[in-house]
């Protein structure tokens, strides 16, 4: 898998800007966030890697939908701290499964189809480690938690919306997580993020065929120089 992350991140802001007028703004997001939509906006952190970056354009985009088109998505992703109801997960993952399908459809109206596996298992990834950290309130090693095997998300028909501002979500479900500065996506190279197991935690996962997704995270020790 060969993705030219920087030249699609081009591709879709571009993309989000002319056919939804979603404007992306990047800054000095304050640590460990590096990314945060507002409804209106996508802002994301100067220091994030071209990869990071199109994860969190895609992912955070499909947030944005959710705000726009269902008030009740808004309330999920702002009240959970750790620890968290287990009772509650099915939602959260819903919720985070939903955000996934939109971001991989939209990639895919940008014209970018080949993205599809890498998305899907960052994706997961990010979902293993937000269960973990809403069970234990612990920022954990990203690495530990890429999975060794994962579903293919399934793309959403996004709905037709008006991007309206409804405040950042500093500390909502999705901007607690962390990038991993060093994520390979080619599977060709001898990786040891792709090596491990995703952990037990990926028995806790949503595994139906319905979509599929998450976001990602970044410990303190890899974090924005």
């Amino acid at each position: 898998m060969s993705i030219r992350f920087a030249d699609d991140c081009q591709k879709l802001e571009t993309h989000l800007k002319t056919r939804y007028g979603i404007r992306v703004v990047t800054r000095d997001i304050p640590d460990p966030l590096t990314g945060d939509p507002d409804g209106l906006e996508i802002h994301i952190d100067y220091a994030v890697t071209p990869e990071q970056r199109l994860f969190l354009l895609a992912h955070l985009f499909g947030h944005t939908v959710q705000w726009n088109t269902d008030p009740g998505a808004f309330e999920i992703g702002r009240k959970y701290q750790p620890p968290v109801d287990e009772g509650l997960f099915t939602a959260i993952l819903a919720y985070e499964n939903e955000a996934a399908s939109y971001g991989l459809a939209m990639l895919h109206q940008a014209g970018i189809a080949d993205a599809d596996e890498w998305f899907s298992a960052y994706s997961q990834c990010d979902q293993i480690y937000l269960l973990d950290f809403y069970r234990s309130g612990k920022k954990g090693d990203f690495r530990t938690f890429w999975p060794a095997s994962f579903p293919l998300i399934q793309p959403k028909p996004i709905p037709s919306f008006q991007a309206v501002r409804r405040g950042f979500r500093m500390d909502g479900v999705g901007y607690l997580r962390f990038c991993p500065r060093n994520l390979s996506s080619d599977p060709s190279q001898d990786d040891p993020f792709r090596s491990r197991a995703g952990s037990a935690l990926e028995e806790n996962l949503i595994t139906s065929p319905l979509p599929f997704g998450s976001t990602r995270h970044l410990n303190n020790e890899h974090a924005k120089n």
